[in-house]
């Protein structure tokens, strides 16, 4: 997966400040991130920091949404409207463990965001969910959830071992699809 993270930004300023958010943000969190440091981080005035945001939670939310319609936009391109349910399944989940071993601050960005301001981006947190479901009519809606919610479950874990070091990025691809394809086929065998 490629990503093109600032290519819709015009302002050079903006991508330097939006760039050194996403690392100190993506390095300290919301809570232990400070203006200041984004701004020395960007090499710029703290004042300057504040002519284009009016203050750190608007810097975040800015974004958020930005990375957000980013990535979004990539993961429908990667997920093609072909295949059953269980063939996209298996597309959402290679692009996600991809995402996370290419960028890990972005993937460390968006786990934060949804800790920090759940509210906010309750909706927008459901972008490889909507391209699924527009495409597919499963048999049984639960069926669908509790799939998903396993399969959910097993990315987080694995997420979390590959940032607490214990699994390269290559190992977190291998093992994730390795472990996802398990799922995915146990829960095609029920439905048969």
């Amino acid at each position: 997966m490629t990503l093109d993270l600032w290519n819709e930004i015009a302002d050079a300023k903006k991508i330097n400040i939006m760039k050194a958010a996403l690392k100190i943000f993506a390095e300290k969190g919301y809570d232990g991130a400070t203006t200041r440091m984004i701004a020395n981080e960007a090499g710029i005035a703290n004042g300057l920091l504040f002519y284009h945001y009016q203050d750190k939670e608007t810097l975040f939310i800015k974004l958020a949404l930005h990375l957000r319609t980013v990535v979004a936009k990539e993961l429908s391109v990667q997920i093609s409207a072909e295949g059953d349910l269980y063939s996209q399944l298996r597309k959402s989940i290679s692009q996600k463990l991809v995402l996370c071993a290419e960028y890990p601050d972005v993937y460390r960005f968006f786990l934060i965001q949804l800790r920090q301001f759940p509210d906010v981006f309750q909706e927008q947190g459901h972008e490889v969910r909507s391209v699924l479901s527009l495409r597919h009519q499963p048999n049984s809606a639960l069926h669908e959830r509790i799939l998903l919610s396993a399969l959910d479950g097993l990315v987080s874990a694995l997420i979390e071992a590959f940032y607490a070091g214990k699994l390269t990025g290559e190992e977190l691809l291998r093992q994730g699809m390795e472990q996802a394809e398990e799922y995915i086929q146990f829960f095609q065998e029920q439905e048969q």
